[in-house]
């Protein structure tokens, strides 16, 4: 590790690595946890890009592909639409 570090420094920038062991529960304490920030509500999606976004993924005969496709035609769609009415 010092070599590369040096080698990349291009000097003896690093003169000494020294590893050290502590314990597993120590290093939990300084975490932060997961699932603690409240996550926005999501916006109202209208009717009709709900309609658009299954209209659009009909076709496809697989059910969890049609899903999916649909999950992204309703998040295009309303981007789309939210971008429409924030140029207005």
């Amino acid at each position: 590790v010092r070599a590369r570090v040096n080698a990349a420094y291009g000097y003896n920038a690093i003169a000494r690595v020294r590893v050290t062991q502590t314990a597993a529960q120590g290093f939990a304490e300084g975490q932060a946890a997961f699932g603690t920030v409240p996550a926005a509500a999501p916006a109202e999606l209208s009717p009709e890009i709900v309609a658009r976004a299954a209209q659009t993924a009909a076709p496809i005969g697989d059910v969890d592909l049609r899903a999916a496709l649909e999950t992204l035609a309703v998040n295009v769609l309303s981007r789309a639409d939210t971008a429409e009415k924030d140029s207005t």
